[in-house]
């Protein structure tokens, strides 16, 4: 039973780190994602700041931080869900399947790979985040 396991969490690992691996090809764009992300945060603070009445909404700038936080989530859950269908597309899924790994492994393997690229993303927008609006409080952050 053990070994059955060990064989899983093998066959899972080597998957991820396919991911991982194909994640730092695409070096440029993840810069471009987090540039993206801090040219939102700027662009939209600087237009909308004079819009908002400021006895509400004191600083734009700290309003808007968790929600361009939250639309580099939804960007990075969208882009790995693309590649999926892309692979899809190109008949990747067919040479994933046909290796002498567990299906269960596979899809075990590419969402492991796909939380870590999550993450990896997300760390720009959250350190940005915590530069400008301090670490998270129920205060700060609510």
């Amino acid at each position: 039973m053990s070994v059955r396991i060990s064989s899983f969490i093998r066959e899972a690992y080597v998957v991820s780190l396919r991911d991982l691996r194909r994640f730092w090809q695409n070096i440029y764009w993840l810069a471009g994602q987090v540039a993206m992300n801090i040219a939102d945060l700027v662009i939209f603070g600087l237009i909308f700041r004079s819009v908002v009445n400021p006895q509400l909404i004191p600083d734009y700038i700290r309003f808007i931080t968790p929600g361009v936080s939250c639309l580099s989530i939804f960007i990075s859950a969208f882009t790995i869900g693309r590649e999926v269908g892309v692979e899809l597309r190109r008949e990747v899924t067919h040479y994933l399947v046909s290796l002498p790994i567990s299906r269960s492994a596979l899809v075990a393997g590419r969402i492991l790979g796909g939380v870590l690229r999550g993450f990896i993303y997300q760390s720009g927008s959250i350190i940005l985040a915590v530069l400008i609006m301090g670490f998270p409080t129920t205060e700060k952050w609510v």
